[in-house]
């Protein structure tokens, strides 16, 4: 599989706390990248992944008629208001915890502009790529709005009334991928947008008897499960199965703060490998963000029951094996790491097969 990485446009403005993106510019940099993967090949089908928990305003032919609003976007930090107005068992439904920037809080402060349907950043994509406003949202992408009642598979009645929304405004939830429509510059059915981490989960090969890890700049702790129950947070997964799953886990980000530290500028590619050799020295900055991270994967597995064996995904796993070690350790079980390049297409192109 050969993957093609362009950057997606920055946010409109960094001074404060909003993470805006400008719409047109997105779709600009998508179809250039799409016309250049598909070029004068034939294509039947096109799916589509992405960071979930992003927010987006359109008009009925999908156009939007706002900026894309990012998971980055902190501006409204009142999450009480919204935990008070849901009862316990409304928000255990809806899988996956309140936070800063999850669509539902973001909702409960902003007004939705007139007649404007709401979706997500990448339910955006997806209509902006068939001219049409997606009228499903697949599960996985659904559930990251905050506003989805994950067991029943359906939008929550408490949750749109928290978020001032009929549920004529927002897609339909569905369980399974669906076409949502053709795009005429391509020739192919775009298919309902699916959430970035059940993709890559899907892509590594995640099964029953393992817990996952997946380490890149963030970290993501999750098992499969058939049962819509969780310790943690609740996900929708494929196949009606669902991921036990904990984030915002300490990962990349602490890693290069500590070799930032460790050499005393930002690092380039090639100081960036030799500072993560110091991270078998637990005295070294490097090495005590090696076992922070460490202990915090280790923790969350025990609180999801690790199974049997790990499976290591993401760039971080994949690159520092003191860190895979020292989970290995603590965990006392084997492991084994996803080798590809990009776990998320390749969950992506098992779809396709499906």
């Amino acid at each position: 599989m050969q993957v093609i990485r362009r950057p997606i446009p920055d946010f409109l403005d960094t001074t404060g706390d909003a993470r805006e993106i400008d719409p047109d510019q997105l779709m600009d940099a998508i179809s250039g990248l799409l016309d250049e993967v598909i070029g004068q090949r034939e294509c039947s089908r096109i799916f589509v992944t992405g960071q979930m928990a992003g927010l987006a305003f359109v008009d009925a032919d999908g156009r939007a008629v706002a900026p894309l609003i990012s998971w980055q976007d902190t501006r409204f930090g009142d999450i009480e208001h919204v935990n008070t107005a849901l009862t316990a068992d409304e928000l255990a439904r809806l899988g996956d915890g309140l936070r800063i920037g999850l669509p539902l809080v973001t909702l409960s402060h902003l007004e939705v502009p007139g007649g404007a349907y709401v979706t997500s950043l990448i339910g955006f994509v997806v209509g902006a790529l068939i001219g049409s406003r997606a009228r499903w949202m697949h599960a996985t992408d659904a559930a990251a709005m905050g506003m989805l009642d994950v067991p029943a598979c359906r939008w929550s009645s408490a949750a749109l009334s928290v978020a001032r929304l009929e549920p004529g405004q927002l897609p339909e939830p569905v369980a399974d991928l669906v076409v949502a429509g053709s795009s005429q510059r391509y020739g192919a059915q775009v298919a309902t947008a699916v959430g970035d981490q059940q993709a890559a989960l899907l892509g590594a090969g995640l099964d029953a008897e393992q817990i996952s890890m997946n380490i890149a700049t963030g970290c993501q702790v999750s098992r499969l499960t058939s049962e819509p129950s969780s310790p943690a947070q609740l996900r929708p997964f494929f196949d009606g199965k669902y991921l036990q799953t904990i984030t915002h886990l300490p990962a990349g980000r602490l890693l290069r703060d500590a070799v930032r530290e460790h050499i005393g500028h930002e690092p380039g590619d090639s100081e960036w490998e030799r500072a993560i050799q110091s991270a078998s020295d637990q005295d070294s900055a490097v090495g005590r963000a090696v076992a922070t991270i460490a202990e915090a994967c280790v923790n969350a597995a025990q609180r999801l029951d690790p199974g049997s064996t790990i499976l290591f995904s993401g760039g971080l796993a994949q690159r520092v094996s003191v860190l895979r070690e020292a989970i290995e350790e603590k965990l006392s079980l084997p492991s084994s790491v996803f080798p590809g390049d990009d776990a998320a297409l390749e969950g992506l192109r098992q779809l396709s097969r499906a």
